[in-house]
């Protein structure tokens, strides 16, 4: 030892931790001591400086220690570099480098991240990891997500193949992160995969995405992460029986209120929440304590992550009166206390139920009652730990939480977490819960600023809001298993976390016999007008084809017969649509002269853009910026249709649909205010709940949709390329992509008994398709 390069310190008190190398409360002894250190690799006229700054913070408040030590800190960093020696070539191009923070459970790292055309480098400014830099191919990153970090938009997660969660980094301000976003995102190596973003609630409510996925893609984009325990992943009480000895899933008594937070679900509680809350100052809160905070995360996961509760309780297990001994304990605690709203965490739905068992014998205390904190005690209607977390998802995914689940999504994810909403609910917490409340940045006070920072870091944060209109409800179990199977031509990846559900025959049968629009085969072509086809459809017999144009006539050929086809001017102004009618003899013709001709129908103020008829039910919409709905009318021999109801739109109507069952309908037009089904002339498809109004798809096109039909389940839809493609409108995913017309295709009709499309375009000319049900078979 280099007895002139040694340090000795005098200490008070001293505090010993994990002796022997066992997790265990620290060791807090009060006495004089002496320690001599020896400096290996530095001289202690490098050292004591620092030592000594230390020292000195060490004696502040507060506020002024976090303020000198971030000046030390930010000192130190400044003079740093990236090590260009841990490059994978020295001659590499930087492109981007820039000072951050790495965020980890109770701990913040700071580094330099730097971005090269091949590698993405992480080096902390600290020998805490194993290694001095973590390096990551581009080509290797999957997915990169603009995280929230301490209330603030300044964070970004990075996941790639082989560890998933890479790195979550929080920047310096939101600009500085969306620059770093946007040139990463930009660099040619980088690659993500397809997102289910777009398409997630789609796929749930259609019973494509397990309810655990959902909640977890809806805590992924709410800017929960496992990284950060202020704003951890949040999963709901759905049992409310734990003393039972076994568990009836039909019983609705089994299953906790998801219309309800959890400080709402015990009347009486609630009734003295409220008095408080009447009587109190702006601004109100309802409950002074989260569902979800770093504590409560801890709680659950002391048996596995130890070391970071004693971080966080500054070296001691809780006491063990609070510590989480029983599951029914828990639950009545949640259901009684005025000071206990915590939900779940994920890994009650799914792990093994480890974090259950303190399989490291740790020493977690006694209780009041005598009785010694080892393994979490178990509901008797599980055996152990793997069968109560395996239950557990079990009523997750059953059908009385699914129809349901919708409701507690509104309280923690959508239009009932804040305002008037969330009043109403009785879900309203501490405001420096919410995203907006505060800007830390803003705060000049040191002693302010620092105690709404511990405010957050402690107390919890609410999930960013992700949806203003309510959630729509999810439609029945699971029926990918039959697409897959009944429809493999699809080649749709299909989630591996979706639990085996009955599906009701109703949906199989409604699922095979839904025409899928695939395989594609033009079987007849012609050049039958002088101007734009505007709007065509076929016979019901599947022989005929009617179609109109800007041309004013009404045109009629045969596909079976190679005759010319027969043409009628019936109007002295261009015509837009037409709908075969019932009796199969009649057909509706829309005008720009404003009429409706079968008769004559005074329809719309402006032209008669599109129609559509199922039945006894027609619908129309028009440049007058309205759709109208019509009923059938065949009283006392008098053929009419009557107005029914009427929508306005804010821009001139293009297109309608209307489900099969009449229960669904779709309006497009050359916004995105659209309704249900629609494409405008942004390129966007989007797919609309009709009783929530919420937005369930929105998915990015190369090319402007004209014309759509849509059966249910599929959709076939012309764009303004000339290309007919087929969708699965149940998982949002397109399946096939064929160049019909040469210019844009402006109208089609579907027959779906025979297998018939029919598409007209910009081109002049009309085409006839045949296509498959699931098995191709010829038509024509």
């Amino acid at each position: 030892i280099d007895k002139s390069n040694v340090i000795a310190v005098k200490a008070l008190q001293v505090i010993e931790l994990k002796d022997g190398n066992k997790v265990a409360p620290y060791n807090f002894k009060q006495q004089k001591g002496s320690y001599l250190f020896s400096l290996n690799y530095v001289g202690i006229n490098v050292i004591i400086p620092f030592i000594q700054q230390l020292w000195r913070a060490a004696t502040l408040p507060r506020a002024e220690h976090e303020a000198m030590i971030g000046a030390i800190v930010h000192s130190r960093l400044s003079r740093l570099q990236f090590d260009r020696n841990w490059m994978d070539d020295i001659f590499e191009n930087i492109i981007l480098e820039a000072t951050v923070e790495r965020i980890n459970p109770l701990s913040c790292t700071p580094g330099r991240i730097v971005l090269s055309p091949v590698f993405l480098y992480f080096q902390a400014f600290n020998n805490i990891d194993a290694g001095s830099v973590l390096k990551c191919k581009l080509s290797n990153i999957t997915r990169i997500q603009k995280k929230r970090y301490m209330l603030t938009q300044v964070g970004i997660e990075i996941y790639n193949s082989t560890d998933d969660m890479l790195l979550f980094l929080a920047l310096t301000s939101e600009n500085e992160r969306n620059h770093f976003y946007d040139m990463i995102c930009s660099q040619q190596d980088v690659r993500l995969e397809d997102s289910i973003n777009e398409s997630a609630t789609l796929r749930w409510q259609n019973g494509f995405m397990s309810n655990f996925d959902y909640l977890m893609h809806l805590n992924r984009i709410a800017d929960r992460s496992f990284n950060d325990l202020t704003q951890y992943p949040v999963f709901p009480w759905v049992i409310a029986d734990y003393h039972s000895e076994e568990l009836d899933l039909e019983d609705p008594k089994t299953f906790r209120d998801l219309s309800k937070p959890v400080g709402a679900l015990n009347q009486n509680r609630l009734s003295q929440l409220k008095e408080r809350y009447n009587e109190m100052p702006e601004p109100k809160f309802l409950y002074g304590s989260h569902y979800s905070a770093p504590g409560y995360i801890l709680f659950y996961l002391v048996r596995v992550a130890p070391e970071y509760m004693l971080c966080l309780q500054n070296g001691r297990f809780d006491a063990p009166d609070r510590s989480f001994h029983s599951i029914a304990g828990v639950w009545q605690n949640v259901l009684n206390g005025f000071s206990d709203f915590k939900e779940l965490i994920p890994e009650f739905y799914a792990s093994d139920g480890e974090f259950l068992r303190n399989s490291a014998m740790l020493p977690l205390g006694v209780r009041s009652d005598s009785s010694t904190i080892d393994d979490v005690v178990l509901p008797k209607w599980a055996k152990d730990h793997i069968e109560f977390t395996r239950i557990l998802r079990e009523s997750l995914e059953c059908d009385y939480v699914s129809e349901r689940l919708h409701d507690w999504i509104d309280l923690i994810f959508g239009f009932k977490q804040t305002g008037q909403e969330a009043i109403k609910a009785n879900n309203v917490f501490h405001y420096l819960t919410y995203e907006g409340s505060i800007d830390l940045s803003s705060i000049k006070d040191p002693n302010e600023r620092s105690s709404m920072k511990l405010q957050i870091l402690e107390f919890g944060q609410t999930p960013r809001k992700i949806f203003e209109n309510p959630h729509p409800q999810r439609n029945g179990p699971n029926v990918e298993s039959i697409l897959s199977s009944s429809a493999s031509q699809e080649q749709e990846k299909s989630d591996s976390n979706v639990p085996d559900v009955d599906n009701k025959q109703e949906n199989k049968e409604n699922i095979n016999e839904a025409m899928n629009y695939t395989d594609l085969k033009m079987a007849f072509c012609r050049k039958s007008h002088k101007n734009t086809v505007t709007a065509i459809c076929l016979s019901s017999g599947g022989n005929q084809v009617f179609s109109v144009s800007q041309d004013q006539y009404l045109r009629v050929f045969c596909i079976n017969d190679n005759e010319p086809s027969l043409g009628y001017n019936i109007s002295g102004m261009p015509l837009s649509s037409c709908v075969a009618m019932p009796d199969g003899k009649s057909l509706l013709v829309g005008s720009y002269d404003n009429n409706i001709v079968l008769g004559t129908i005074e329809g719309h103020c402006d032209a008669v853009s599109c129609l559509c008829r199922r039945e006894d039910v027609m619908v129309s919409g028009s440049w007058d910026c309205t759709v109208k709905i019509w009923q059938y009318s065949n009283e006392c021999g008098s053929q009419d249709w009557n107005l029914s109801d009427e929508f306005e739109e804010d821009v001139e109507v293009s297109c309608v649909d209307l489900s099969l069952d009449k229960t669904l309908l779709a309006s497009g037009s050359k916004s995105d205010n659209l309704r249900i089904l629609s494409s405008g002339d942004d390129n966007f498809l989007k797919v609309f709940d009709l009783e929530t109004g919420m937005e369930v798809l929105t998915t990015k096109l190369n090319f402007a949709i004209r014309c759509f039909h849509w059966n249910g389940t599929y959709a076939v839809c012309g764009d303004d390329h000339g290309n007919l493609s087929t969708w699965n409108m149940l998982t949002g995913v397109c399946l096939q992509t064929i160049k019909g017309h040469d210019g844009a295709v402006e109208c089609l009709d579907v027959l779906e008994d025979k297998q018939l499309i029919v598409t007209g375009g910009e081109d002049k000319v009309v085409i006839v398709w045949n296509c498959a049900r699931l098995n191709p078979t010829a038509v024509i």
